[in-house]
């Protein structure tokens, strides 16, 4: 009836180790080691159709669904446990901001060097937008040498 094959033959005998009481079954019914194969390759090992042959099988405990497990593990939670918990994490976490707020105020460092005098941000605001802001005209002119008038030559 089913095809033979190496591997299948060496599975059955493994199936029929597992279940001595089979040989016995297939005496008092009268059947044949073919007939067993054929059974066995149509229904599989987990069938219920072995129990007629005497063989007791285990009997699969239904999956608990997933929608089930996840209510059942909500309704284990303690909520004054969690509301700690989270309480205590969110006292960490307002620590690590305070520091990286710290990190975030200090000072440059003082090897910086420091602006020219004559830079934009020294002058008053109102003379920073002037083209030509009248102090810039005796920086560029030499300064004129003074004269004394009660100077006698």
């Amino acid at each position: 009836m089913a095809h033979k094959t190496a591997d299948s033959v060496k599975a059955f005998k493994e199936f029929v180790r597992k279940h001595p009481e089979l040989a016995k079954g297939i005496k008092e019914q009268g059947k044949t080691w073919n007939d067993i194969f054929d059974e066995w390759v149509l229904y599989g090992e987990d069938n219920e159709v072995w129990e007629t042959y005497g063989v007791k099988m285990e009997k699969q405990k239904p999956k608990p669904d997933p929608l089930k497990k996840i209510i059942s593990f909500i309704n284990g939670i303690d909520a004054k446990n969690l509301e700690e918990r989270l309480g205590q994490l969110n006292g960490a976490l307002t620590s690590i901001q305070e520091l990286i707020g710290q990190f975030q105020q200090q000072p440059p460092p003082q090897n910086t060097p420091p602006l020219p005098q004559n830079s934009p941000q020294h002058m008053p605001l109102n003379m920073q937008n002037r083209p030509f802001p009248p102090y810039q005209r005796y920086i560029q002119q030499p300064p004129q040498p003074i004269q004394y008038l009660n100077k006698k030559d």
